[in-house]
């Protein structure tokens, strides 16, 4: 019976650190897009595919809405609300807060961090 519930926690605890994994990389995603949404300059801070080399910053904030649908699927509703917060009304605070709740989500954690401790100055 030992084993048995120990197999089960282990495979649990497998799953989770997938799903945190995939979850990481998917958020991560959307930040590099919230962020060339922001300041198309800031592509030059990330290895993109070629195809988005041409594109303006609509095009990044049409991305992030697409990745916000996705979201439903995967995320807490703590950062569905704040991804569509930031879809409704992109600006640097709420790019943040996104970046926040996704920590969270991630991590588990509440973030003590202020917009001006995370905002690098252009």
């Amino acid at each position: 019976m030992t084993s048995f519930v120990s197999s089960y926690l282990s495979k649990k605890n497998e799953l989770i650190l997938e799903l945190n994994q995939i979850n990481e990389e998917k958020y991560r995603t959307i930040l590099i897009h919230i962020s060339c949404g922001l300041n198309l300059e800031n592509r030059k801070y990330f290895t993109l595919k070629t195809e988005y080399e041409e594109k303006n910053k609509n095009y990044y904030l049409g991305v992030v809405r697409e990745y916000y649908y996705h979201s439903l699927l995967y995320s807490q509703d703590f950062v569905i609300k704040s991804i569509k917060k930031f879809v409704d009304e992109p600006n640097q605070k709420n790019f943040i807060n996104v970046a926040k709740s996704m920590r969270e989500d991630l991590w588990g954690k509440k973030s003590n961090l202020t917009i001006n401790d995370i905002v690098i100055p252009n």
